[in-house]
């Protein structure tokens, strides 16, 4: 499979799955890396479509990869970008308070705090997205769906949403500015 235009009638369905999708994959009607990859590419912009990310995403969601650079450089941003919202809220949120510490003087938390918070997220960014994905796969296999409906299913629910990134990223200004204000305002700076 090594271009994200491959047709689902070329796929072979998939007789058994390969961990970490065994459970979910049970009795499915279509084959896995057909469903990955389109839940991987999702149904918006082309522009976003890579084969290589494409293969990247899907390595990751198969558990070859454990870290996430992107999840690394832009934090909360490349959470919502993949449409994982309430993890991507959990870490603008703690992201601006161990920034925020870092203005309070005399503190360890400045240098430490949110380096190895933004690790951790980068670190947990394909599990939590595996999770999402074991999610949809559990659809498919719930409701019976052919490869068509099963890929148009998969597109839906996965890919990325710029929007979703364009809000965390003011949601995050807005915390992280309200704080500096707040923190301003008593002295605390």
């Amino acid at each position: 499979m090594d271009s994200g235009e491959q047709l689902i009638e070329e796929a072979p369905y998939a007789e058994e799955c390969r961990q970490p999708y065994a459970e979910e994959c049970e009795g499915m009607k279509v084959d896995l890396d057909t469903v990955l990859r389109a839940f991987a590419e999702g149904d918006g912009d082309p522009v976003y479509i890579h084969p290589d990310k494409t293969d990247a995403m899907v390595k990751g969601l198969m558990g070859q990869r454990s870290f996430s650079p992107l999840a690394l450089i832009s934090g909360p941003v490349y959470w919502a970008f993949r449409k994982c919202y309430g993890p991507a809220a959990i870490v603008a949120a703690v992201g601006a308070i161990f920034l925020m510490a870092g203005f309070i003087r005399d503190s360890i938390v400045p240098s430490v705090g949110p380096t190895l918070f933004y690790l951790g997220s980068a670190i947990l960014f394909f599990p939590v997205y595996r999770l999402r994905a074991k999610r949809v796969l559990r659809t498919v296999r719930d409701r019976g769906m052919g490869p068509d409906e099963a890929v148009a299913y998969a597109k839906r629910m996965g890919g990325t949403n710029i929007w979703a990134a364009v809000a965390i990223s003011i949601m995050f200004l807005v915390v992280y500015g309200a704080a500096f204000l707040f923190l301003y305002a008593f002295g605390m700076l």
